[in-house]
């Protein structure tokens, strides 16, 4: 038997990745070759407002 090319550990870090980077994942490929596939469904961070944040607003003046 030959050695995998992705191991779940590889899975689960590349999900972490999206969902920590504020995503939800929609749905997770694995190829033929080893490549990890991750659609992203939406981003869950509300867009920021300059108004709500005195130093962005501040660095935008």
């Amino acid at each position: 038997m030959s050695k995998a090319k992705f191991t779940e550990a590889d899975v689960k870090r590349a999900v972490k990745g999206v969902i920590d980077g504020g995503g939800i994942v929609a749905n997770v490929e694995i190829w033929p070759d080893g490549r990890i596939s991750i659609t992203v469904k939406e981003d869950r961070r509300p867009p920021l407002d300059p108004e709500d944040d005195p130093a962005v607003s501040r660095r935008l003046l």
